[in-house]
């Protein structure tokens, strides 16, 4: 190995060191959330309560595989945003003060909806960050043997 490519080498293991460093800052290490972030359970909890609605952002063949959580709204995210906002609002009954969650399979599509929905100027949105499947953040709805419905598309 020549000096050049061992310099390449550790440049690189640098680089990727700090980028996994800053992440950890950025979203909090190991399965600590932000507030915008919620766990199955607790989505489930504030869904049972009232206190929010979910949304399920999969597609139909997704809800058609896996159920959907109890009570979501499938409304999904592969469709145009003025649709999917349109559809929200209904679901919210026209109210943009009511908590809304996310979910999708794993807290990806999830999370980056909801950024997308932060920066659109929608508020009171939060994601279910170990999703149906489960993720870092969580076991998942399915595996945590919370209630799930047969999707009746």
């Amino acid at each position: 190995m020549t000096l050049d490519v061992i310099v390449a080498l550790v440049a690189a293991a640098a680089a990727i060191f700090w980028l996994v460093k800053r992440r950890r800052q950025a979203v909090g290490e190991g399965s600590k959330m932000s507030d915008t972030t919620i766990t199955a359970h607790e989505a489930s909890e504030k869904a049972a309560a009232g206190q929010i609605i979910i949304v399920d952002i999969r597609s139909p063949a997704e809800w058609q595989s896996s159920g959907i959580a109890k009570g979501a709204r499938p409304i999904t995210m592969n469709q145009p945003l003025a649709s999917f906002l349109s559809q929200l609002d209904q679901a919210r009954g026209g109210d943009a003060s009511i908590p809304v969650a996310f979910i999708c399979a794993t807290g990806n599509r999830s999370g980056f909806l909801l950024r997308q929905m932060e920066q659109s100027g929608v508020g009171n949105v939060m994601h279910v960050g170990d999703g149906m499947m489960g993720s870092r953040f969580g076991a998942g709805w399915i595996a945590s043997g919370l209630p799930v419905e047969r999707w009746q598309g």
